[in-house]
This record gives C-alpha cells, structure tokens and sequence, in this order.
C-alpha cells in the first residue's frame, strides 16, 4: 500500500498546489513511469492543472510561463551588449 502525505499549499517554483487530484496505477506494470500521485496546480500566471509529484520541483511553472520567460530574456539580452 502507498502512503502519502498532504501538499495543499505547498508552493513549488511558481507552482502552488490546490489539492490531492487522483492516484494512478497500472497493478499490470507497477514500475510504470505513468504510477504516480496527481496533485491540482495553480501556476501564477493563473492556469490550473494536474500535475504529478515527480514533475513537482522548484523551478515548477506551466510551460506557457517558461516560454514567455524565456522570450523576455532573449528581448533583453540582445539589446545588451
């Protein structure tokens, strides 16, 4: 039996967890990469979505905010010099 414990609230890069979302496991491939506990996100940029634990670290975001970010960077490092 997996335990587990309680995220909710808990904030992971720019990633806050909203709460428990689902179990998943494969009992006919229990090392699947697939077994994981899901958890409800909400990123700042306002996007909610399930996210698993093993993808929860602290540079955490929804990929449109990495995007974003890394456009920013790129506008501003080409007018440095």
């Amino acid at each position: 039996m997996t335990t587990w414990c309680d995220l909710s609230g808990l904030k992971f890069g720019k990633l806050t967890i909203i709460s428990y979302s689902k179990y998943v496991y494969d009992p006919l491939n229990p090392k699947a990469e697939t077994n994981d506990i899901y958890w409800v996100c909400e990123c700042e940029c306002g996007r909610k979505f399930d996210v698993p634990t093993k993808h929860l670290h602290r540079d955490a975001s929804c990929g449109e905010c990495k995007e974003i970010f890394a456009q920013f960077r790129n506008v501003k490092n080409e007018g440095s010099i």
